[in-house]
């Protein structure tokens, strides 16, 4: 593709459409061939003074500092180390060698220290499976038979094969044995009223229940004076009566006073 092009708007090629060069890289240097610098000594200006290669540039230095030569030290001779005590017992600290140190955080040995805690007969029910209320499999189960003595008055175990009892004679003699007779001492049937019976059939004494008539209530207090609540006076009781508003006095022939007599 062809893209050097000539354009038509760069005006370098005439002399004064662009402005002059502010520092020329070729000072003095016109277009004639008499004003060229030419390799004549004493045609151009030379610095008074010495060359250098100093750096100037402070945004880009590059100093060459002085160099010097070091001279070896003298090592002294080793006599001892006056600072150095380890030899002496007691003069440094004991080095703690703990092989398994505890952790302070951990709190698995304190109950009740981690969340979701139970005590041990609560925590069955968590950890193990639910327990079926209608498995009745260790109630009804009729091939296991227990081998365990429960008889606490003449206990019998088995231990290692030995068997531990009682000695025989260490306990009292046995009772008689039953006779083959009934037992008359508990019977009441030969005593009139110990037994059992209707009380309007019962016969007391030969004298038939239905038939008696003097039954007494036993509980009724009503004729002793005094036996009721509130009854019992402890003072003397007066007939007299001391009511102002409706009097009635007795005279001392003992007979009734009207009230109009009596003065106001």
């Amino acid at each position: 593709m062809y893209i050097n092009k000539p354009h038509f708007y760069d005006v370098h090629d005439i002399k004064g459409s662009t402005s002059m060069e502010l520092h020329p890289k070729n000072w003095r240097a016109g277009s004639d061939d008499r004003f060229k610098q030419l390799p004549i000594e004493g045609t151009t200006s030379h610095p008074a003074g010495f060359h250098t290669n100093r750096v100037v540039n402070p945004l880009e230095p590059n100093y060459k500092l002085p160099s010097f030569t070091k001279a070896p030290s003298v090592e002294p001779k080793f006599l001892r180390d006056s600072y150095n005590v380890s030899d002496i017992e007691g003069t440094s600290i004991k080095i703690r060698d703990i092989q398994h140190p505890r952790d302070g955080l951990k709190l698995n040995d304190i109950a009740g220290a981690q969340a979701g805690w139970l005590p041990r007969h609560k925590r069955g029910l968590r950890e193990n499976p639910p327990r079926d209320i209608l498995n009745v499999t260790d109630i009804t189960n009729v091939d296991f038979k227990s081998s365990r003595v429960t008889n606490v008055l003449n206990p019998v175990y088995s231990v290692n094969g030995m068997t531990i009892a009682d000695d025989p004679l260490s306990r009292p003699l046995a009772q008689h044995p039953k006779r083959d007779k009934p037992n008359f001492t508990l019977r009441t049937d030969d005593i009139d009223g110990a037994g059992c019976s209707d009380p309007a059939t019962a016969i007391v004494a030969g004298i038939i229940m239905s038939k008696r008539r003097d039954f007494r209530d036993t509980n009724v207090t009503s004729d002793i004076t005094g036996a009721k609540a509130d009854t019992l006076l402890h003072s003397i009781r007066s007939t007299r009566h001391i009511d102002p508003i409706s009097p009635k006095y007795s005279g001392l022939d003992g007979s009734r006073v009207d009230s109009s007599a009596i003065s106001i």
